[in-house]
């Protein structure tokens, strides 16, 4: 598990390393600066001509401090973007020091001239948009050819939101101090950093008394949260995955969600759906104990003992918004246990049928952008803009936990810290990827799994084996198959 902090978090935390710890903010950024040096000795970038560009404040300070270190080496130029009369504390206690150290300074740069530049002109206190000087000078620095490499943040990016703030560095690096920050993963900010380097300077927050455990991300070693496979086992040992899904017309949906919920370990996978593509199921994937019905002739009595012999269920993927899918839901939902995902075409009648909202707690809700703003009112420009707090809000309203999709898919659970996943590529943007998704996430919690754990790791999962198949095939190639195919991959490797 990695944690993701706000800026105001970042601040905080700092603030208790040296008030309270008692490591200065000078110790802090002598080391801030020297995994600054490693990674310019280590970037492979041309490094024969290297303006840093700073600000006024701690990040310029940052950038000062590095021109020091690495003045022996590679003869840096600074440019100060503003007045030294204007210089207080640690800036000009660091400016004073790159100047008594050698370090050439420069008052009006050819910006295309320099093969590295490193931008030291705004850190994660920025708040308000750029314009004037400070603009002109970010576009310069994107427009100069040159590499770029960016302390903390690239100057222009809200460090909580990720948004460009009247312009915004373009990086090829970002050298993120001690935690990753909210708006080096979020967009559009992430874009803006490049390859992203998280480096130690020495601030914990295990440390701080004081901090509340912010959002975080997972890596592949928290793959070991999966339960394990046991040697004396069967089928019933894995749970039951009921998916009640497809329609008249769309078979794929159901298919994709029993194939991810098998890939991904579960015991017995059985579908509801209807009698017109029921036989693609079974011919498809055989394994899957398949129950159809036909238009009105529904048989109630079947699904309601489906749902009871679920451990896990799956509702929504291809279902449709006829009045027959809404009867389906309808009855589902009533019945269904608190370890049911619920997904695409239900959300889409939900939204229609505000009074099944009802039935929504505890349970688990994957909408994508658009299903979120019809369920919350919202334009999908607003929820895209603040994905964790609309995230959130949904959690708390409903008392369930959304797993709101986007390509930083965050998870929601009442009272406990966000979860954003950071693995994936442009491939899981066909159709498919949450279908697959739906069925991971139930196979977890009928393996054992709590219900905000299964959402979690099966975020994580599949996007996980996203980027094992975008290897194998590409993203402009993949298909929503092949992640469900990286799936057994991964659990393969796994359990060895």
């Amino acid at each position: 598990m990695k944690y993701i902090l706000s800026a105001k978090e970042m601040r905080s935390i700092d603030s208790y390393t040296s008030e309270s710890i008692g490591v200065s903010s000078e110790v802090l950024m002598e080391r801030a600066a020297l995994v600054c040096a490693e990674e310019i000795r280590s970037c492979g970038f041309d490094t024969s001509k290297i303006l840093i560009v700073c600000g006024m404040g701690n990040n310029g300070a940052d950038g000062l401090a590095l021109a020091r270190i690495i003045n022996r080496f590679y003869k840096p130029e600074v440019f100060l973007a503003g007045s030294y009369n204007s210089l207080s504390g640690l800036v000009k206690k660091q400016y004073d020091s790159a100047a008594r150290s050698h370090v050439k300074f420069t008052q009006s740069p050819k910006f295309d001239e320099y093969t590295l530049i490193i931008d030291a002109l705004f850190g994660t206190g920025l708040s308000r948009d750029i314009e004037g000087e400070h603009l002109d000078i970010i576009n310069k620095v994107n427009s100069s050819g040159a590499k770029v490499i960016s302390l903390d943040m690239p100057s222009g990016v809200d460090a909580t939101s990720g948004r460009v703030l009247g312009g915004g560095v373009n990086a090829d690096i970002t050298v993120s101090f001690a935690y990753t920050k909210l708006g080096q993963i979020l967009y559009p900010g992430a874009e803006k950093c490049g390859a992203l380097r998280v480096r130690d300077i020495g601030i914990y927050i295990d440390l701080c008394d004081n901090m509340k455990h912010p959002a975080f991300t997972y890596t592949k070693n928290d793959l070991s949260l999966i339960p394990k496979r046991r040697r004396y086992s069967n089928k019933s040992t894995y749970g039951r995955v009921f998916v009640v899904a497809g329609s008249e017309n769309m078979s794929g949906a159901a298919l994709l969600s029993a194939k991810g919920a098998y890939k991904s370990g579960c015991g017995i996978v059985s579908v509801f759906t209807h009698k017109k593509i029921a036989d693609t199921i079974r011919t498809v994937l055989p394994e899957a104990i398949v129950c159809d019905y036909i238009d009105e002739k529904v048989d109630f009595s079947t699904l309601y003992r489906e749902i009871n012999n679920a451990s896990a269920l799956v509702i929504g993927p291809g279902l449709s918004k006829s009045e027959n899918a809404k009867r389906i839901l309808r009855y589902t939902l009533e019945n269904a246990p608190s370890n049911t995902v619920i997904d695409a075409d239900a959300l889409n009648i939900i939204s229609e049928h505000r009074e099944l909202l009802a039935y929504i707690k505890g349970k688990i809700v994957t909408p994508h952008l658009g299903e979120a703003a019809r369920l919350m009112d919202k334009s999908i420009d607003e929820i895209k803009d603040n994905l964790i707090s609309c995230a959130k809000e949904f959690s708390d309203r409903y008392n369930c936990i959304c797993v709101l999709k986007d390509t930083r898919t965050v998870v929601a659970v009442p009272n406990q810290p966000v979860f954003i996943n950071t693995a994936g590529n442009s491939g899981l943007a066909k159709g498919g990827s949450g279908d697959t998704l739906t069925g991971i996430i139930a196979s977890l919690m009928s393996q054992g799994m709590e219900s905000a754990d299964a959402a979690r790791i099966g975020v994580f999962l599949h996007a996980y084996a996203a980027d094992l198949a975008s290897d194998e095939h590409g993203e402009y190639a993949m298909l929503a198959s092949d992640v469900s195919e990286a799936v057994g991959r991964v659990m393969s490797q796994f359990n060895k």
